[in-house]
């Protein structure tokens, strides 16, 4: 995926930050997250019980949302 495309999407969702965010990558699907900082290489997010992972750019694959009434993806 375009690094750019991925930072805006990450960056504009972090406003909004409600929970709803899936991200997919070749390694591991994080549902139901919270972004919780973003650099140019890495994303953490906090998903589960409030854990936090980092997400390296390169490795998306997928982000995914969903409002109840619309979902939003790109792949």
């Amino acid at each position: 995926m375009n690094k750019i495309l991925v930072i805006s999407v990450l960056n504009a969702y972090a406003v909004i930050n409600d929970g709803s965010l899936t991200i997919v990558t070749n390694h591991k699907t994080f549902e139901d997250c919270r972004v919780s900082d973003l650099d140019l290489n890495l994303v953490y997010v906090r998903y589960k019980n409030n854990e936090l992972s980092r997400i390296e750019l390169d490795d998306i694959i997928g982000i995914y949302f969903v409002d109840h009434m619309v979902i939003v993806g790109m792949k």
